[in-house]
């Protein structure tokens, strides 16, 4: 099975594509986030 982006539950870097979330944060606009009610889990 090929490699795909899994939006739904938890992820398998075996099956999935996965992003390191410690890139993502960088330059990450956390109050506009906070502030939009814009929220979402590590």
């Amino acid at each position: 099975m090929a490699k795909y982006f899994n939006t739904t539950g938890p992820c398998f870097p075996r099956l999935h594509y996965m992003l390191p979330p410690k890139d993502r944060l960088i330059g990450a606009s956390l109050d506009r986030y906070i502030r939009d009610e814009l929220y979402w889990v590590l």
